[in-house]
């Protein structure tokens, strides 16, 4: 079984699961978020700002190390949970990093272990 899971996932690294409050700097406002899990590349947050394809969005995250990150992020496709339904507590989205910075690379790796 693992090794279907293993041909199914799609992405170039493994997330690292672990839920971490952030905030998202969009739209000139400060909104709060949690991060769901996260990689390399990107985040999926737990968030109810409606986010467009394409936005840029500032991530600022503490890990529970005391690293503090500001990450230019942005929407790389449409929201995959659909917004204003009721029997879903939070939406999520995933964020793309643009370009992630050596010292944020190293944190993810320490985690991914």
């Amino acid at each position: 079984m693992s090794q279907l899971v293993e041909e199914l996932e799609r992405r170039n690294s493994p997330r690292v699961r672990l839920r971490l409050p952030c905030s998202l700097l969009y739209g000139g406002s400060c909104h709060p978020a949690t991060v769901r899990d996260f990689s390399p590349s990107g985040f999926f947050v737990e968030t109810d700002v409606n986010l467009r394809r394409g936005a840029g969005v500032i991530v600022a995250v503490d890990g529970p190390d005391g690293a503090r990150f500001l990450l230019e992020t942005y929407v790389p496709r449409s929201p995959s949970l659909a917004r204003g339904r009721p029997h879903m507590v939070r939406t999520g989205i995933g964020l793309q990093i643009e370009a992630p910075p050596e010292s944020y690379l190293r944190w993810v790796e320490q985690f991914a272990r």
